[in-house]
């Protein structure tokens, strides 16, 4: 099962390792541990998520977008020994990500996960599963910490639906 569109240009792999793999078409098994790639010339490679950094395409001419889109895919990890290919919505100080929640992969329900630069494993601050979701004030407030600023903007008029703003602010707003 092909992971990502059909209607896609090349798709750039960054391995860990500096190689940088310009793919025809990537797939992933089903078990989400690997992708299938496909290079220029043809070869199938079977590449591990946890040797993956990045991963960036283009969709084009999809039925919710009549432009090319730019999609950035990085492999984060949730655990010491868990991690999965997620989208990157937000970078800086601060990187926001979403990616399925492991014990709730076949309800559909994915997280919203944060990670510092410098901070090896990322922290899930909400989700799209309202029992997942009923602490988001209680998580960010403790992660974001370190901003005071930050916390007061969580209690006054940030919540889950704004997420990306609140990293944005804190990108922009806090050292």
């Amino acid at each position: 099962m092909s992971l990502y569109s059909q209607n896609n240009k090349d798709h750039k792999l960054f391995l860990k390792d500096s190689t940088v793999l310009i793919a025809k078409q990537v797939n992933t098994t089903s078990n989400r541990k690997c992708a299938i790639v496909t290079t220029k010339d043809g070869e199938r490679l079977k590449i591990p998520y946890n040797k993956i950094y990045r991963h960036l395409y283009y969709l084009r001419n999809t039925v919710f977008s009549p432009r090319n889109v730019k999609r950035l895919t990085e492999f984060v990890l949730i655990s010491e020994d868990k991690g999965d290919m997620m989208n990157v919505h937000v970078e800086g100080r601060c990187n926001l990500y979403t990616g399925y929640i492991p014990q709730l992969r076949n309800s559909g329900a994915y997280g919203f996960y944060v990670k510092r630069n410098g901070e090896n494993i990322a922290t899930c601050i909400a989700s799209t599963n309202w029992m997942e979701s009923r602490n988001f004030k209680e998580i960010a407030t403790d992660y974001f910490k370190d901003c005071p600023e930050m916390v007061e903007q969580i209690q006054i008029r940030l919540d889950k639906n704004n997420i990306e703003e609140l990293i944005e602010f804190y990108n922009n707003q806090c050292q």
